[in-house]
């Protein structure tokens, strides 16, 4: 009766208890660093081997992000991820290309983002590998 009345109780509190989901934050260490005199937006794509600019991809946040978005350095952009980079890598290898598209702002604050898409309209496209973003703390250097 003992076990019965114990078993009850422990069941009772197990049952009641909330599981904790792991929080959806975004992971914001990827940044771009501009040595340029031009203002810039970049995007970054995990669709390799496809190297075409891709908006309908879970990975990407809608569109291209502006230069100055980083509160600490306003010639850096913080690409984030909508969960961790970790889960990516961890599923495609430390080998795995990721594509970071580089547009000057002018175009992209003047020209429908279909006609960007159509004509390449980009100033450089950088293919990098999760082992060399860790070489580099996850900052790509932007120059010409």
């Amino acid at each position: 009766m003992k076990r019965l009345i114990l078993f009850c109780c422990i069941f009772s509190i197990v049952s009641a208890c909330t599981v904790l989901k792991p929080q959806t934050l975004s992971d914001d260490r990827l940044h771009v660093i501009n040595y340029t005199d031009k203002k810039i937006y970049a995007i970054f794509s995990t669709n390799a081997p496809d190297t075409s600019i891709v908006i309908n991809n879970d990975e990407i946040i809608t569109f291209p992000v502006s230069q100055g978005n980083n509160q600490y350095y306003p010639r850096c952009i913080t690409l984030s991820k909508k969960d961790s980079w970790q889960y990516l890598i961890a599923e495609k290898g430390n080998d795995f290309p990721i594509h970071i598209f580089i547009f000057d702002a002018d175009v992209i604050e003047n020209v429908g983002w279909n006609e960007i898409v159509k004509k390449q309209l980009i100033l450089k496209r950088i293919d990098i590998t999760f082992a060399e973003l860790n070489n580099k703390k996850w900052d790509v250097i932007y120059q010409n």
